[in-house]
């Protein structure tokens, strides 16, 4: 998980600091920043990066999952 120590996004000293749409946008703008890993990533893969990043951060986490599951659950033929 190297990437989320080096990505500036996921710093979260100040995130008492920040208001509610301040927080959604930092989310958000972590979501377009890993989303890549997730896709090219083997499915086990994606859900141990899942499980690491609830708990590093749920409001990201939450998000993410929301955008992702719409995203793919429709087109996922093992889904049905």
């Amino acid at each position: 998980m190297m990437e989320l120590e080096r990505d500036p996004s996921f710093n979260l000293d100040d995130r008492h600091d920040l208001t509610r749409p301040e927080t959604r946008e930092r989310a958000m703008t972590r979501v377009r920043n890993v989303v890549h890993h997730i896709l090219n990533d083997q499915e086990h893969i994606s859900r141990l990066r899942f499980d690491l990043m609830s708990l590093a951060d749920p409001g990201f986490m939450t998000r993410l999952g929301v955008h992702v599951s719409l995203s793919w659950w429709p087109f996922d033929p093992l889904a049905w």
